[in-house]
């Protein structure tokens, strides 16, 4: 394994950690609860969110199409943390397993009844990327809801921080 895909690994594994992180600290009920600063959605939604992506590019790594608009939604997901921590942890894994530069086609439908589809070229360390910086924005989300509700305590102080941030806090 080259360089970069040990790169993108690590970080995967990192993030993943933070959120495991986060699920373990979290008091009963909290991970599934309706909060107003999230529009009524919950930090599981948005884990739920975060493992949806990561499903349709596995998903799509068979025919060499990933198609993140079409998401199963599986309330398991945002209802129970252990249910969403373990399914991560073994998306994170296999994908980890697959060549870097195995080419993916990305499809987009940008404005459905009014454009087509198209299809973007790309590649499964491209796609982990950007997976991983979704990732990472959307617990910035959950973090601004946690420090809402309180819960700083269950956080790691790296959560929800782009990589970029955090090496130019450093320097």
């Amino acid at each position: 394994m080259n360089q970069e895909a040990n790169s993108i690994n690590r970080a995967l594994l990192e993030v993943q950690s933070q959120l495991e992180y986060l699920t373990d600290q979290l008091p009963e009920g909290t991970y599934a609860e309706s909060l107003d600063i999230l529009n009524g959605n919950s930090i599981g939604k948005h884990c739920r969110h975060i493992l949806e992506a990561f499903e349709n590019m596995e998903s799509g790594l068979p025919n060499g199409t990933v198609d993140y608009e079409n998401r199963k939604r599986q309330i398991i997901y945002e209802v129970d943390p252990d249910a969403f921590i373990e399914r991560l942890a073994k998306l994170i894994r296999n994908l980890s397993k697959a060549e870097k530069s195995t080419p993916l086609k990305v499809r987009h439908e940008p404005f459905p009844d009014q454009l087509d589809a198209q299809e973007f070229k790309s590649s499964l360390g491209r796609e982990l990327l950007f997976n991983m910086e979704h990732m990472i924005h959307h617990m910035a989300i959950i973090r601004l809801a946690a420090t809402h509700q309180n819960l700083d305590n269950c956080l790691l102080p790296e959560f929800g921080i782009a990589f970029s941030t955090l090496n130019y806090q450093n320097k």
